[in-house]
């Protein structure tokens, strides 16, 4: 037990201390420039925060400047600069979402080999490079979020029996998870649906209470935020405003917001993201509504092209990026950490019943995650956070999985 620790903490500090380290001895000329989204919103966002005038816009949800906010106020504490000190939080956060990707992997091979999934996320190269940007909500988002699914499974683990308390807790993380990335809207829907789906018997009471519970441990964390939009502007949002600028972004993925082409795409494609742009500029594309008209008229007119971008964006989600730079790089990480991942868990599934229903669960929130990722605008990065979810079966490829007990067989 003594060394299993050891080799936890090592990973958590090797996390937290190494890559901290790493990025503070990275000349500032040789750092990749910080995301827009930083300079043009969280970071004015915080600094609202920190001189007490409340929230700054409805653009994006409270989550990240809370978070950019307490690393200012560290930072001004001790003399640091407020750079450095949230490229040192994030690193934290990754040290977190290490951990427990060791204990979601526990499930799979045992305690002492699932530090072999924290390692495999650790290096894996677009969260390293997230943690010298500030302003990567994916990486705090991503320890919520992890911290759900570890509680969630083990609420619901046993078959046989849900613990209620921790399925509370699971409800309120991804409540917090939600108030940094609105990408994470359907998910509270996703767990549900796999507690429709792990019930053996017709749906009544031992269904619908976990699910009640589950559901309104979200809605009271996010409750605060709802509630603050609504009394302040007299309307209800799906977490954040800024829903139809970044799906009309992830239509024309191929052009910059003032229609000129950076990606090499056919010519009918690029007239369909050209028009596209230039109905956002004359304000035509303000609500999901506008946007939902021009896309049937585009499928009527141009079929193919709306085909082809559509199919486009699902298959950019795993390699994309901001800036079009090192995509053939970040498709061959995907291909090696994902085809590593999906050959574990075929084996772990094949031997273990309750395994399968966790392999179910990941299944689940992937999908939902690569959904709306390819919704807006598709990049890899908005895959970082369950990626973790797809490492924790690595270490069934090296590792024996542990065969199923009597009452797995009873139940499978």
């Amino acid at each position: 037990m003594k060394r299993i620790l050891a080799s936890s903490w090592m990973l958590f500090f090797a996390c937290f201390l190494g890559l901290g380290l790493f990025w503070s001895l990275v000349p500032e000329s040789r750092r990749p420039p910080a995301w827009g989204d930083y300079a043009g919103f969280y970071r004015p966002a915080a600094q609202k925060i920190l001189d007490g005038r409340g929230i700054h816009g409805l653009t994006y949800p409270p989550g990240e400047p809370a978070f950019l906010a307490a690393a200012y106020f560290c930072a001004d504490r001790i003399g640091a600069d407020r750079d450095a000190t949230v490229v040192w939080m994030q690193s934290l956060c990754h040290a977190l979402g290490a951990a427990l990707v060791v204990a979601l992997s526990a499930a799979v091979v045992g305690r002492p080999k699932s530090v072999l999934a924290g390692w495999a996320w650790a290096v894996y190269p677009p969260a390293v490079w997230m943690i010298g940007l500030p302003g990567s909500s994916e990486l705090p988002f991503l320890v919520w979020l992890l911290g759900s699914v570890w509680l969630f499974w083990t609420a619901v683990e046993r078959e046989d029996s849900i613990v209620l308390w921790r399925l509370f807790c699971a409800g309120a993380c991804l409540g917090a998870a939600m108030l940094f990335r609105p990408i994470a809207l359907p998910l509270p829907l996703v767990f549900a649906l796999f507690l429709l789906l792990r019930a053996k018997r017709p749906i009544g009471r031992r269904v619908v209470l976990p699910i009640g519970v589950f559901l309104f441990a979200v809605f009271l964390t996010i409750l605060p935020w709802e509630g603050w939009v609504y009394a302040k502007h007299g309307k209800i949002i799906p977490l954040s405003s800024n829903g139809p600028a970044s799906i009309a972004d992830g239509l024309a993925f191929a052009t910059t917001r003032q229609g000129e082409v950076v990606l090499p795409v056919s010519p009918e494609i690029q007239a369909v993201m050209v028009d596209l742009r230039r109905q956002d500029i004359d304000r035509k594309l303000q609500t999901n509504a506008d946007i939902a008209a021009w896309v049937r008229r585009q499928m009527t007119e141009h079929p193919k092209a709306m085909l082809q971008i559509l199919g486009m964006k699902v298959l950019r989600c795993w390699y994309g990026t901001d800036s079009h730079r090192h995509e053939s790089s970040v498709l061959l990480v995907h291909l090696v950490y994902v085809g590593l991942s999906l050959i574990g868990m075929g084996l772990a599934c094949r031997r273990n019943a309750s395994l399968r229903r966790l392999a179910l669960l990941v299944v689940l929130l992937v999908l939902c995650n690569w959904g709306m990722a390819s919704l807006v605008l598709p990049i890899a990065r908005y895959m970082a956070p369950v990626m973790p979810l797809l490492v924790i079966w690595i270490p069934a490829v090296v590792f024996s999985v542990p065969g199923e007990t009597a009452g797995d067989r009873a139940v499978s």
